[in-house]
């Protein structure tokens, strides 16, 4: 005959920290047109979530400096210009748009880092943001963490 015993405790459901994602701007700019408007909705890791303009002069300068290394063909100090623009988080394809036509651009898109929900969303059509602001907070919620608070007593009827 095998005894059970149950323990009853109140806690919270939370994310796992190591499937969440935080989208912190890193430059200044204005948010143009939002692809996922509200909070709880899932997307897809690559999946548009805005169209952002950029307002900041060092990324600005520093795609200049990329198309200008191009075209006079110094490879060193393009591959710098592009290491620089991907730190600013201008996406790889929009720096192979850049090297196909020779132009600078004002408006890059944000995608999901991940596959999951969206938990925050500070972004709103035509707010501005300055470097480091949270845009959007995404979490993959398929395994979530239970932050129960159990009673010292109650611990050995635990597993």
């Amino acid at each position: 005959m095998a005894l059970v015993n149950s323990v009853r405790a109140t806690g919270t459901v939370a994310a796992d920290e190591s499937k969440q994602a935080i989208l912190n701007a890193r430059f200044d700019g204005f948010v143009e047109k939002l692809f996922v408007s509200t909070t709880g909705a899932h997307v897809r890791a690559g999946q548009p979530l805005a169209s952002v303009w950029i307002q900041s002069n060092e990324v600005l300068v520093k795609e200049a400096d990329f198309i200008g290394s191009l075209a006079a063909h110094a490879d060193d100090q393009a591959k710098l210009a592009e290491n620089i623009l991907l730190q600013y988080g201008v996406p790889k394809s929009v720096l192979d748009d850049m090297r196909r036509t020779g132009r600078t651009t004002r408006s890059i898109m944000i995608n999901a880092p991940l596959t999951g929900t969206v938990l925050e969303k500070p972004a709103i059509t035509g707010m501005h943001f300055a470097a480091g602001d949270t845009l959007f907070k995404t979490a993959d919620l398929s395994t979530v963490w239970v932050l129960a608070q159990v009673s010292e007593r109650d611990l050995i009827g635990l597993k």
